[in-house]
């Protein structure tokens, strides 16, 4: 958080005297100047400073990344159709990194993490612009019990959903809905469900899972309302709930 700061605050042309005698710590400069600027959603001088860092670089296909989002962003600002930006910079470090995959053994985790995420960003360009069958196997790709199993599984359901592809949909929800997932926050799975049976007229299914939904989630609204309401600090409410506070 601190250092990029600092350099894109002092950053000036003296830095590009490193593009010939160490353009390694330009590539870092630039990735993190472009970090700062895409923060302050300044894209446009983010993406000249992250489409300057080197193919090759460490910083290289995080900053594709970057670029990715802010494509994903932009054309959903401005109501496009068409997320081709999006999915050229996701597919090429989708590639990129499974090529690695498969000539290297020791992948860094940071690496596999990096993957993960631009085939899930890949997908959901997919979907933005209506290709339903695309995204579902894309999320289908992110590999089984991994951290973000969890999302694929449940955004596969509404591209299956989109598809007309109920029974799909449902196995998706009766995934994410077992035991296997009960530390996790799955309000939205009840909604994927119930719309999904009112498709296809399962009017007493429909009612069974907002009952479920009410009975979860109206206690639990109940009870954070006076929390809300309190006089605790802002870093006290983290504390509470990086503590793990039920």
């Amino acid at each position: 958080t601190l250092i990029p700061s600092v350099i894109n605050k002092g950053y000036s042309q003296a830095f590009v005297q490193f593009a010939d005698s160490d353009p390694g710590t330009l590539d870092a400069i630039n990735y993190m100047v472009g970090l700062v600027a895409q923060r302050q959603g300044n894209y446009s001088e983010a993406k000249d400073f992250l489409g300057a860092v080197t193919e090759g670089s460490p910083y290289y296909l995080k900053a594709q990344y970057i670029l990715a989002i802010m494509a994903v962003r932009t054309a959903s600002t401005q109501g496009a159709t068409d997320f081709a930006e999006a999915i050229g910079y996701f597919e090429g470090i989708k590639d990129q990194l499974e090529k690695r995959l498969e000539v290297e053994t020791a992948v860094s985790d940071n690496d596999k993490r990096l993957l993960r995420l631009a085939t899930l960003g890949l997908a959901r360009a997919y979907y933005s612009q209506g290709d339903d069958k695309k995204s579902s196997e894309n999320d289908e790709a992110v590999p089984r019990l991994s951290e973000d199993w969890y999302e694929a599984m449940f955004e596969s359901g509404w591209a299956y959903y989109r598809e007309g592809q109920f029974g799909k949909a449902l196995g998706m929800v009766h995934s994410i809905q077992s035991p296997y997932f009960d530390e996790r926050y799955r309000a939205e799975s009840w909604v994927l469900k119930a719309t999904t049976y009112f498709q296809n007229c399962h009017f007493d299914r429909i009612r069974k899972s907002i009952d479920t939904f009410l009975g979860i989630y109206e206690p639990m609204q109940e009870q954070i309302k006076p929390w809300l309401e309190g006089d605790q600090t802002d870093a006290e409410m983290v504390d509470l709930i990086l503590n793990g506070d039920k």
